[in-house]
């Protein structure tokens, strides 16, 4: 099959028809390819339209069609000639039939051949039988029913006869009863024989057509696809290579280029190769658009970053461009994305202003502590200066004087009437801590007067520290629960 007739079975050739012998000569041909008519019949079916300049081609829905010579598209249908087609139709019949078997002699099959015709009788006549005399009994049998039965003659009515007494009507009817239904089941049944074999005949004719049918129509489906997986190919190169040239050219990155989708009406018959360029084309120019668009929203998405950032002061190189990029990408609205970026760069801000304010309290309070703890080791060293100094003047003046210890350390030292004692501090982690004991103490006067000064003199130069005196007296006091009066010793406290 030349180019030609590839285009004509493609509808894209119109063939101009001079006469009839043309005419059939192009039907059969097109018959031979498996073409139909818009109504469904095979092209062998068209008729000749005259002495008409006219065209033969093949419609977008891929039926046969006739047209005057001035109603072809031109643009659509190149116009050509039967000639120029080279048709063969002894070669193109041979490669029809080429894997045909022939087993006996070839029948023409038409409608008449295959349109069956089964006599019948006519309308209005029953089975050939005697059943419309039985049918005018009916009256005389339902007279039947009308019999008076009396105690005398019941038993003759049922009565299944013998040689002295008659059969019973009761039996007789149920007899000519079950005779005539047994003539009706043998008679259907050579009826129904006769249709069964006629039904079975028919229903191997029809199974033949339908097979048959079916075959042409796999193949054909076959061969069309055939033909679109072809096409497909040469369309899908056409796409291909058009993507290579936009893509080395610049007119379009090469993932938007990979978003292009196939149309599968493309592989339509009534789809012209100019219709497939005009779409293909008119596809890859929304996909440059869409792509000069996000372009330019991810340009302004980037201004937006600096500019925001550089107004804060925050560093633009923790903002994520991505999310916001899957963000256009996922529809979300441009001025809602701008929204986003402000807001997080605001809240970058903030944070950095409270790590910031944050540093600087902890620097401030490292800084106090580090004063305080020198402010307090000064002073420990200027207080151990100064007890050195007393205790070196009071070793010097007091040489000869008492001096009294509490194991290794000294506690006190006397002078004259006078006692020395050192001041203790209060470790530092033992500062805001107080603790409560009771002593009893036992003395001479001078000696309990002289503890009661010391503790006096604890308490005016000690915030923290107190004492009293605790007596212990009897006193008569009642029981909570009995209210029975008894004598307790207590502690009073001054």
């Amino acid at each position: 099959m030349n180019d030609l007739q590839n285009k004509l079975l493609g509808g894209y050739i119109a063939v101009r028809i001079a006469n009839e012998q043309e005419f059939e000569q192009l039907i059969e041909w097109l018959a031979i390819n498996n073409c139909f008519l818009p109504n469904g019949d095979p092209v062998r079916r068209m008729r000749y339209p005259g002495d008409y300049h006219f065209a033969i081609c093949r419609g977008d829905d891929s039926y046969i069609y006739w047209q005057l010579i001035n109603d072809v598209d031109t643009n659509k249908y190149q116009l050509a000639d039967i000639k120029q087609l080279d048709i063969n139709l002894i070669n193109d019949q041979k490669i029809i039939e080429a894997n045909a078997t022939v087993t006996s002699e070839v029948v023409e099959l038409n409608e008449k051949a295959l349109t069956l015709v089964t006599n019948t009788k006519p309308e209005g006549t029953t089975v050939d039988s005697n059943v419309d005399s039985l049918v005018a009994l009916i009256p005389a049998i339902e007279a039947k029913a009308n019999v008076v039965v009396t105690e005398e003659n019941y038993k003759s009515f049922v009565s299944k006869g013998s040689e002295t007494v008659p059969k019973g009507i009761v039996p007789e009817l149920r007899k000519w009863a079950k005779d005539i239904d047994n003539e009706r089941k043998r008679s259907k049944k050579v009826y129904m024989d006769a249709f069964n074999i006629y039904e079975t005949k028919v229903k191997s004719v029809v199974d033949a057509l339908n097979t048959t049918a079916q075959k042409i129509a796999d193949d054909v489906d076959i061969y069309v696809q055939e033909q679109k997986n072809k096409l497909r190919k040469e369309r899908e190169d056409v796409i291909e290579k058009l993507k290579e040239i936009m893509i080395s050219k610049n007119m379009i990155s090469k993932e938007y280029a990979n978003k292009f989708v196939f149309n599968e009406k493309w592989l339509n018959a009534s789809c012209s190769n100019k219709k497939f360029q005009d779409e293909a084309e008119n596809q890859f120019n929304n996909l440059m658009e869409q792509e000069k668009i996000v372009k330019q929203n991810l340009e302004m998405i980037e201004n937006t970053i600096i500019n925001t950032c550089l107004i804060a002061g925050v560093d633009e190189k923790f903002i994520s461009r991505e999310k916001y990029r899957l963000q256009l990408v996922t529809g979300t609205n441009l001025g809602e994305i701008t929204k986003n970026i402000t807001d997080e760069v605001n809240n970058a801000k903030k944070r950095e202003e409270a790590i910031k304010a944050q540093a600087n309290q902890e620097t401030q309070l490292q800084k106090e502590r580090f004063e305080k703890q020198q402010r307090e080791v000064e002073l420990k060293h200027q207080q151990e200066i100064e007890a050195l100094k007393k205790q070196a003047h009071f070793d010097k003046t007091n040489e000869n004087k008492q001096v009294f210890r509490r194991g290794d350390e000294i506690i006190a030292k006397t002078n004259g009437n006078n006692v020395v004692t050192e001041i203790k501090e209060t470790p530092e982690n033992f500062h805001g801590k107080t603790w409560t004991k009771t002593f009893e103490f036992t003395g001479d006067l001078g000696s309990l007067q002289m503890l009661n000064r010391y503790m006096e003199f604890l308490k005016q130069s000690n915030e923290t520290f107190d004492f009293k005196e605790v007596k212990m007296t009897e006193k008569e006091l009642a029981n909570k629960e009995t209210g029975e009066l008894k004598k307790y010793v207590v502690k009073e406290i001054n």
